[in-house]
């Protein structure tokens, strides 16, 4: 599951960046920032769950948020009473998933190519006029056709191909979230609005530009992939709407710091789920199976009397949610889940019950290694809890975490799955 954070992660991103543009930016007439804003935004979407943050994780509101937020700092623990394995669903539907991606790859590159075969037919040029990846073509014969070529120029001197091109990536890489093809959309329309905020300039009216749009002169073409036409009778109305609106107050760019709290929760957001202690995959225990496992380690020996006095002082020392180095069981996270295996029940009580489900541990790994503060922090009942608390108690002394050269309490969670079928 944990692969599939980032990309839950981009998918939200997405949707909170171009909510902020549906809600605060889409009605002002900057459309050249607002074409930065949507490019920025998902490209910083999708890059953000992959950057380092390790310095934004030692900011102290960080370490708050995985503190109240943060639930799995381990892997689940799995316990099951029969040998039967179930399909592995997530495998699956990332198959299927990429499956889809491929055929939606292939039909762009498909696409692509059809949309440069058909613009080579000279019927396909008669009376029309756009523009193709830097390519402007318009039939001479065209009234205003300096016109035109400027609106066309603008498509190719600012690279709007490019944009298209990107954006037509993302919808395959992210087909299933419906926002991507709302940025596809908004991307054409601010394309066109740029277009003819500068071609209306070689006439003597915005008025007799709306007038050219609305001409008969045009020949009404299929759209094609890439082909940015001059004319385009679906967002016809709302081009001369955008060319008859008066300019923006300078007063509206203040609209765009809005952004920066949401980037900085976004930042957040990331470097917290790319702590070092994220979730990994489910280890499971099955209590039917009749197999020996490792001997785990011996437990520590008792602490001396200066020693507990020492360790009684522990509540007034900080607790940590990430640190520098990571306490460790000795042996390795393995050797912690076969000590586990020996010694966790499924309790009697549950199991006539029927009951199953998810129990949350918390813990603290002390500065000593030792196991302190184990509570539930969400439970079923059934003795599962107590079972729960029983074996986290019994695990002997970790490799304590260190922060700064120090030793240093750290908080640990631990999911514990009781499973029945």
């Amino acid at each position: 599951m944990e692969k599939l954070i980032p990309f839950v992660q981009i998918n939200l991103f997405l949707v909170v960046f171009y909510a902020i543009y549906w809600l605060f930016l889409r009605k002002e007439t900057f459309h050249q920032v607002n074409r930065f804003y949507l490019l920025g935004s998902s490209i910083l979407s999708v890059m953000l769950p992959f950057i380092d943050l390790s310095s934004v994780r030692t900011w102290a509101v960080t370490g708050e948020i995985q503190n109240l937020i943060y639930e799995y700092n381990l892997p689940e623990l799995v316990v099951s009473q029969n040998t039967d394995h179930s399909l592995n669903w997530v495998l699956i539907i990332s198959i299927l998933y990429l499956t889809v991606v491929a055929l939606l790859f292939l039909k762009l590159a498909f696409g692509v190519a059809r949309a440069y075969a058909i613009i080579q037919s000279p019927s396909f040029n008669e009376s029309n006029a756009f523009s193709f990846f830097g390519i402007i073509k318009i039939d001479k014969k065209l009234p205003h056709f300096r016109t035109i070529r400027a609106h066309e120029r603008v498509h190719t001197i600012q690279l709007h191909f490019l944009d298209l091109f990107f954006f037509e990536l993302l919808n395959v890489v992210f087909w299933c979230n419906p926002v991507v093809y709302l940025y596809k959309f908004t991307i054409k329309n601010l394309h066109e609005f740029l277009a003819d905020q500068e071609a209306s300039r070689t006439l003597p009216s915005v008025a007799d530009y709306a007038t050219l749009l609305l001409s008969k002169q045009f020949k009404i073409a299929p759209e094609h992939l890439f082909v940015q036409p001059f004319y385009n009778k679906s967002t016809l109305k709302m081009r001369i709407q955008m060319l008859l609106k008066g300019k923006s107050n300078n007063w509206a760019i203040l609209k765009y710091g809005v952004v920066a709290p949401i980037l900085f929760l976004a930042v957040l957001a990331s470097s917290v789920s790319c702590s070092d202690t994220n979730v990994n995959e489910p280890v499971e225990i099955d209590l039917s199976k009749d197999e020996t496992l490792a001997t785990p380690p011996p437990p520590p020996p008792p602490l001396p009397i200066d020693e507990a006095d020492a360790a009684s002082k522990i509540q007034k020392k900080e607790i940590f949610t990430a640190v520098e180095q990571n306490p460790e069981f000795m042996g390795g996270q393995a050797a912690m889940y076969r000590f586990l295996g020996e010694n966790i029940k499924y309790p009697a009580a549950a199991q006539r019950a029927d009951v199953s489900g998810r129990v949350f541990v918390k813990f603290v790994v002390e500065d000593d290694g030792s196991i302190g503060d184990v509570v539930v922090m969400k439970g079923i009942g059934f003795g599962c809890d107590e079972e729960a608390i029983r074996v986290v108690k019994s695990m002997p002394r970790w490799k304590p975490g260190v922060q700064n050269g120090k030793n240093v309490r750290v908080y640990y969670n631990m999911p514990i799955v009781y499973k029945l079928d």
